[in-house]
């Protein structure tokens, strides 16, 4: 797979995908790098896009538990607008079990050639998201 100019201006550094990964790797990875710039994008920070990114998650983190079904809303709808190669995007609540600093979302769909993929999506009080694809919550 190749890289997208994003990967290119944001990792010079960095190998090619294929030289590090292979296909079915570098295509959930990129996906979660896309993730996790989506979602730690503020919605109205760029003109052009003014529907890019997610609203303020601090302020939704607060309102917690009430605000969680809202938060699923917000997830799905970015990756439906915004990551076209994650086809019919799911999102659930996990609980985070002894963890009082974020709360946690399980993000499945499928890439091109009907991949399924998993991601866990971890909000932190901060307003902070990270995007995992690593053990149980790579391939699903």
């Amino acid at each position: 797979m190749t890289q997208t100019i994003l990967d290119i201006l944001t990792r010079p550094d960095a190998a090619p995908l294929n030289s590090r990964t292979s296909g079915r790797d570098a295509a959930c990875q990129s996906v979660r790098d896309h993730l996790q710039r989506l979602f730690n994008s503020r919605r109205g920070s760029l003109v052009h896009l003014p529907d890019y990114g997610m609203p303020d998650i601090a302020a939704l983190y607060l309102a917690l538990p009430y605000s969680r079904d809202q938060i699923m809303a917000c997830l799905r709808q970015s990756v439906s607008l915004y990551e076209p190669r994650l086809q019919h995007p799911q999102v659930r609540a996990l609980a985070l079990e002894g963890n009082q600093e974020g709360t946690a979302f399980e993000l499945c769909g499928a890439l091109p050639g009907h991949q399924r993929v998993r991601y866990l999506v971890t909000l932190f009080r901060s307003g902070h998201i990270t995007v995992s694809t690593g053990g149980d919550y790579y391939h699903g």
